[in-house]
């Protein structure tokens, strides 16, 4: 492959298809200068174009537009240039919702996963992020934003492994009945939400993140038999009663005390 000196996209209005693609595009060519315009032919050597040019063509050219039938271009970014990554991540929702917000729209993203999202952005993070992005025709690299959205071009490399190891850990957790609810208890530390997407159970066990010698215990529904509060030896309740953080020797006592209340 010709050494890659640019990675051309689309200007004017950024979403996380490709801004992620040239992000962890900047993670495999580091010195390539990224350019935001539309697409003129006598650009296009020693180059990577992404989300733009009407043109789905490995090693250079990585554009959806042309056609449904294919996902976003973060999506053909992953398969082609992390494709051992995309392999253990290509069916989960986080990669699979950025995809069909950009192929298909929110109405039908909204319709697909069940939720509603109001008139305002309740992801200001993501917009100021994008915005940076959105300002700039050239980003030459040895530039604050260059070195940013690499940055985040590797953390999203992390966060995908990551997720792709935690959810398949998480499959390893003990489940068993205790006074008539259901437990999924991990001796590991392993976010609860994660350990939902694969065990419909009412309370998990995990180490805690912030003190792996010390466990959370967790409400995973909306229950209001389940209260944290109730907890005597904790050293640490939430207010709303949804989590205590106990010793090991404590969990039993601890989930006990959440599910009956203490005698006045």
């Amino acid at each position: 492959m010709c050494e890659i000196k640019k990675i051309m996209v689309h200007p004017g209005k950024s979403h996380a298809d490709d801004f992620l693609s040239v992000a962890v595009l900047l993670t495999l060519y580091p010195s390539a200068t990224v350019l935001r315009l539309y697409l003129p032919t006598s650009e296009v050597s020693n180059a990577i174009v992404v989300d733009t040019g009407g043109l789905y063509s490995p090693p250079f050219f990585f554009d959806h537009h042309q056609s449904l039938d294919l996902p976003c271009s973060f999506i053909l970014v992953l398969k082609y240039f992390f494709a051992d990554l995309y392999d253990k991540v290509k069916d989960l929702p986080e990669i699979q919702h950025i995809s069909d917000k950009d192929c298909r729209g929110p109405i039908y993203c909204q319709n697909k996963y069940g939720y509603r999202l109001p008139d305002f952005s309740i992801d200001l993070v993501s917009e100021v992020v994008l915005s940076l992005f959105e300002e700039q025709t050239v980003i030459p690299p040895n530039t604050a934003l260059h070195h940013i959205i690499r940055e985040i071009g590797k953390k999203t490399i992390e966060y995908l492994k990551k997720l792709a190891e935690n959810l398949e850990r998480a499959k390893g957790a003990q489940i068993l009945e205790f006074h008539g609810f259901k437990l999924a208890i991990i001796y590991e530390q392993i976010p609860a939400n994660i350990v939902k997407r694969v065990h419909d159970v009412d309370i998990i066990v995990t180490k805690n993140e912030r003190d792996p010698k010390k466990y959370s215990v967790i409400r995973a529904k909306e229950d209001p038999r389940i209260d944290f509060r109730r907890v005597k030896n904790a050293y640490f309740k939430h207010s709303n009663g949804f989590l205590a953080v106990v010793d090991e020797c404590n969990i039993f006592s601890a989930i006990s005390q959440a599910i009956t209340p203490s005698s006045p």
